[in-house]
């Protein structure tokens, strides 16, 4: 038996943020995206994305991030990628 407390995480921590595709991403089928220097597990409800492509966070679930099309244009979260 372990002791201690459960932190509980903010699934919304990372929504909004932008990530790479690395891996396709379909709406039956996980891939993953580049966000802050690893990869992550991705899915999308209803869109596909190919590597390359720019996507936003919309949360997180369970390890997994859920993917949307970027609705800022290609503006990305680090301000001296230009």
């Amino acid at each position: 038996i372990f002791r201690g407390n459960l932190i509980p995480t903010d699934e919304n921590e990372y929504a909004g943020s932008s990530a790479v595709v690395t891996e396709e991403i379909a709406p039956e089928k996980p891939g993953r995206v580049r966000f802050q220097g690893t990869t992550w597990k991705a899915i999308s409800y209803d869109e596909s994305f190919a590597p390359g492509e720019t996507v936003e966070i919309l949360k997180e679930e369970n390890l997994t991030f859920v993917v949307t099309r970027s609705i800022m244009g290609g503006i990305t979260d680090n301000p001296t990628n230009n």
